[in-house]
């Protein structure tokens, strides 16, 4: 269906919901984000030259309420400045979201099509919004609000297509997802949540076979006069198509706001495999995380394990806010990543890394020039050690950095 197909449909949907008494509403978002890169994602080589360019994300999210009846349709351009011809006329409007949320009754309902899922700090399922294209999923969710308790319950199959035969899925995401998620507030400053995922992998000597790992823990968090403090326990089980899972993750955080200034102290751990492990995999996959408001914003490790080559990471952080004026919000993060696990040295046979990973200094500034508009502005550098050097490549000795600045307009149209 072409754009302009769509947007006349939602005019005619807009007039209906008028005269139905509905509520409906258009909105946009114009993201456009300029970045330099000298070291982003990986350390550079010696005679490798920084990369420049423009991205920008355009979409148009269409609104419709009833008292039993919400329905969300986002549609979205992600593009680089210069990406295609100028001549060319390439279609490139995708759909991020669709989906229907069904009222059952006052507190169950159920939301269905493709649509986003983020949890708690977003450590297991989240949106990853920073990326242009961001993440979404086709999935179906039951929701229940009930005496305090917040539950939902969500499921996904996957396919390539409408098959004739056969249920063989040949792509790199998951096949299978359910998971559970409770949230409850004991009081008005204590709350905690519980978390169980359940992912299937297509086995690749299998047209049906479908290889499970299972993710649960919880979360809590406690407020008392300024402070802050969090925690986070998972556990990992199940397989991973060659090998059973024996993994854990570990997170804890304090942090203290006082009027216009914030500080926090921090450190996670995510499990990983020993060089002289070979019976199991002990590496903790962060699976539908968004990884980049965790562990530093150069996204050295957005996936876990693949980005530590097995070895797990512990990161400890620090982070200091500053907000000068309501407009106005400065922002400093602090870094050092290490491996968690002891995993081979791939330049000296029989060794094994040492486990300091490096150190990564994260500024970003925040102008918020009206409801509508916001700019944002970063500068990033890592320091690397040998170690980041031996998984990553490139070399520490060059300067790793990364400077960026977007501009995000949200304007609401009807």
């Amino acid at each position: 269906m072409k754009p302009y197909t769509l947007l006349l449909s939602g005019c005619a949907l807009a007039l209906c919901a008028t005269t139905a008494h509905a509520q409906f509403s258009i909105q946009g978002e114009l993201r456009t984000r300029a970045e330099y890169r000298h070291g982003y994602t990986t350390l550079p080589a010696p005679d490798a030259d920084a990369a420049f360019f423009i991205s920008q994300r355009s979409r148009v999210l269409f609104g419709y309420k009833t008292d039993n009846l919400s329905i969300g349709l986002t549609l979205q351009d992600v593009r680089v400045w210069g990406d295609e011809e100028l001549t060319k006329d390439e279609p490139s409007i995708g759909l991020h979201e669709a989906w229907a949320d069904i009222a059952l009754s006052n507190a169950l309902g159920v939301k269905l099509g493709r649509q986003e899922l983020s949890y708690d700090d977003q450590r297991l399922l989240g949106s990853s919004d920073w990326t242009q294209q961001s993440r979404s999923h086709d999935a179906l969710v039951l929701h229940l609000r009930s005496d305090g308790w917040k539950t939902d319950l969500g499921g996904a199959f996957n396919q390539k297509s409408a098959a004739v035969f056969g249920t063989q899925y040949t792509t790199t995401n998951y096949k299978v997802l359910t998971f559970l998620w409770l949230e409850k507030e004991v009081a008005t400053n204590l709350k905690f949540s519980l978390m169980g995922i359940a992912d299937g992998l297509q086995k690749t000597d299998s047209t049906s076979d479908v290889a499970f790992r299972y993710t649960y823990g919880g979360n809590g968090e406690y407020n008392i006069e300024g402070f802050t403090l969090k925690a986070t326990l998972y556990g990992q089980s199940g397989s991973d198509r060659s090998k059973d899972i024996a993994a854990y993750f570990a997170s804890a955080s304090v942090g203290y706001r006082h009027e216009n200034m914030g500080v926090a102290l921090g450190g996670d751990l995510a499990s990983g495999t020993d060089a002289s492990e070979k019976e199991k995999n002990q590496t903790f996959n962060t699976l539908y995380a968004t990884n980049h408001k965790l562990y530093g914003t150069m996204d050295y490790f957005t996936s876990l394990p693949s980005h530590t080559k097995n070895g797990g990471l512990i990161d400890l952080y620090a982070t200091l806010l500053y907000e000068p004026t309501q407009q106005i919000k400065l922002r400093l993060d602090a870094h050092s990543f290490s491996l968690a696990a002891d995993i081979a040295n791939p330049t000296s046979a029989g060794q094994t890394l040492d486990k300091a990973l490096g150190t990564e200094i994260d500024l970003t500034a925040t102008y918020i020039v009206n409801n509508i508009i916001t700019v944002l502005a970063g500068y990033s550098q890592m320091f690397a050690t040998e170690s980041m050097e031996a998984i990553k490549g490139g070399s520490r000795d060059e300067t790793a950095n990364w400077i960026w600045m977007s501009v995000s307009i949200k304007p609401t149209f009807l």
